[in-house]
This record gives C-alpha cells, structure tokens and sequence, in this order.
C-alpha cells in the first residue's frame, strides 16, 4: 500500500508549522519574564524584567557593577530616610535587594555583610570602605534612575512600581544580566 500526499498538502502542512512558530516567537517577545538563572539558581522578581530596560542608569553599568563586586568593600549598607507615608515598601526592597545579593555573593563565595540604616539627609552621605545602596522613595523624588557617585549607589523611583523596577535592575546590574 502506497501512501499518497500531495505537493498541495505539504505545502499547507509547512505553512501551518512557520503560522505556528511565528506567534509563539511574537508571543514570547510580548510574554512578562519574572525570573532569571544566576550560576544555576533561579532568582524571581515581582515585577516584569522585561520592564526594567525602561529604568534609566545614569551611570555606565559596568561601573556599578564593579561597585557591587569591589573586593575591598566588606559592608554594603543600605540607607533610606525614614520620614515618609509608605515605610513598609522601603522594608520590601531592602529585603529584595539584601536577599538576592546575599544569594548572589554566596554563589561566588563571597561573605559580605548586610546593615540597614536610617538618615536625617541625602544630601550629606560619605563614601567610605563600604558599599552603600541609598533608596529613594518615590514621596522623595519625581523621577527614576540608578546612579552611582564613588561608593555609592542611588535607586530612585517615582511610583512604587517603578521603584521596584529599579531594585530589580540593580540587581541585574550585579549579576551582568542584559535583557
């Protein structure tokens, strides 16, 4: 028994297939992405990576990155100015940030210690032999951005999402992910 298939058919059958795998490429393009994989571990976010390419880094992001990884800063500090309305979004992103870059240190075998702080002023902050992450609540700021200034990191937010947008590039700033 012979088995007959049209060029008729093959060519629907083919065209079926490309139909299938270009909306799954244009659908994946679309699609949110809430994690990425560091040195085999699955790092989740709760904003859309995808997301943070609208977060302005005012700063070449090698440069920040190298502040992260500086082999001679044993601290990283983060710092935030406790007078505003929403102080439990300042605890969510201190705990992001401390979590995932905790986690990431320890996947180089690197021990660096955590601190939080409060300040009176932004205005006043000296750099020392340790890193520090000053967030900027958005009852602070009107505008988004990271930037860097010596051993310094600003992440600044002009809504809670785009803050949290911020916190999450930084952290993908750390571990060299480009989107």
């Amino acid at each position: 028994m012979k088995l007959k298939i049209s060029s008729k058919k093959i060519y629907y059958f083919i065209f079926i297939v490309s139909l299938i795998i270009v909306i799954f490429n244009i659908l994946h393009y679309f699609w949110p992405v809430y994690s990425v994989t560091y040195i085999g571990r699955t790092f989740t976010f709760r904003g859309n990576i995808k997301a943070t390419k609208n977060v302005p880094v005012l700063d070449d992001k090698i440069y920040i990155h190298n502040l992260i990884w500086n082999p001679y800063t044993r601290t990283v500090k983060i710092l935030f100015q406790p007078n505003v309305t929403n102080m439990g979004y300042y605890s969510v992103e201190a705990y992001e940030l401390t979590n995932k870059l905790r986690a990431i240190y320890i996947l180089n075998n690197i021990d660096k210690n955590f601190t939080a702080e409060p300040i009176e002023s932004y205005d006043n902050i000296e750099p020392a032999n340790e890193l520090k992450i000053v967030l900027i609540h958005p009852d602070l700021t009107n505008e988004t951005y990271i930037k860097a200034k010596e051993n310094i990191i600003y992440i600044a937010g002009k809504n809670l999402k785009d803050f949290d947008l911020a916190v999450i590039e930084t952290i993908l700033i750390a571990m060299n992910y480009d989107m």
